[in-house]
């Protein structure tokens, strides 16, 4: 039972019962009608049980089914308007209103929502030294872990994580830019420039140019040896792009590089293109991972597809 709005009013604070009650009565007053809804809060939690009645919540939000319905999430300080977080989405939940209650279902999130999108720009050096402007778009999934990690940090907690965040040794960070998260925006830019003094590696009159320093696909699903019983459940279903250009200096020219790859399975796809131009090489990365369920059998082609994707990540252009 929520405390009443003018207790929250007073306070300052409230939990999800108190907050979504005071952000009902603010709506009201503004003459817009919304209404609670009970769910099972929780990224690893799973749906409730739609044909038992009984108590299975944990959590509330709040539903407002005008022309275009918009869901608020009224605990979270930080999350954008109109999106509810991963662990509130795609799940029955249970709408309140004065003359019934019913069942409805919370928004899903899929690939095409739980995406990153990176532009950047490696202005190198005969030495291997880099300037790299970073442009990161982040939504869904990546929004939820930018929001819990940084959303509420200082500056050099900020910088901190970027520095955590990055698979660089030595970097300096010359300029950040955070705005659009301050702003709460759905889908917040973050800008980075970067100077690396390693970013290639030099040996002899040859340079070693990673294609992906910067995302590489690290996990290593472990050898099950044929013994796993249980289906499997891909729950994080996402999407990233990677745009990368390299400015090369005029001395240094392209000795050998990488043919480009597309592998896809009815779960995940992955594709990586490389082309030089004059005095540049551009790149582009795609991976994507849907939400599917797979039988356990199928555990050895899941292993390969990601082996494939980690172990072409980590190829290298050689320039001379």
């Amino acid at each position: 039972r929520p405390y009443p709005a003018d207790y929250v009013e007073e306070k300052g604070y409230g939990d999800c019962k108190a907050l979504t009650n005071y952000m009902q009565a603010l709506l009201k007053y503004a003459g817009v009608e919304s209404y609670p809804v009970l769910i099972k809060n929780g990224i690893m939690e799973s749906d409730i049980l739609t044909d038992f009645p009984s108590s299975q919540f944990n959590h509330v939000i709040l539903w407002i089914p005008e022309q275009d319905t918009v869901w608020l999430e009224s605990t979270s300080q930080v999350m954008p308007f109109n999106y509810i977080g991963l662990s509130n989405s795609d799940r029955h939940g249970l709408a309140v209103t004065p003359d019934s209650s019913f069942l409805i279902t919370t928004p899903k999130y899929d690939y095409k929502t739980n995406r990153q999108i990176s532009n950047v720009t490696i202005n190198l050096l005969k030495n291997g030294h880099a300037q790299v402007d970073i442009k990161n778009v982040y939504s869904g999934y990546y929004l939820d872990e930018l929001m819990g990690e940084i959303a509420k940090k200082s500056d050099n907690e900020r910088e901190k994580w970027v520095h955590d965040q990055l698979p660089l040794t030595s970097f300096e960070i010359l300029a950040a830019d955070f705005s659009d998260l301050d702003e709460r925006k759905k889908e917040p830019k973050l800008k980075f420039t970067l100077s690396n003094p390693r970013y290639a590696t030099k040996s002899g009159s040859r340079l070693f140019l990673p294609i992906n320093r910067l995302n590489r696909w690290n996990y290593i699903f472990p050898d099950t040896e044929g013994r796993r019983t249980e289906d499997i459940d891909l729950v994080y279903t996402f999407s990233e792009k990677d745009r990368i250009e390299v400015n090369l200096p005029p001395d240094l020219k392209v000795e050998t590089m990488p043919e480009s790859v597309s592998f896809k399975t009815d779960f995940a796809e992955y594709r990586f293109s490389l082309a030089q131009e004059k005095g540049k090489i551009k790149m582009e990365r795609e991976l994507t991972v849907k939400k599917k369920s797979l039988p356990h059998d199928r555990y050895n082609a899941l292993q390969e597809f990601f082996e494939n994707v980690r172990a072409f990540d980590k190829k290298n252009i050689v320039l001379k």
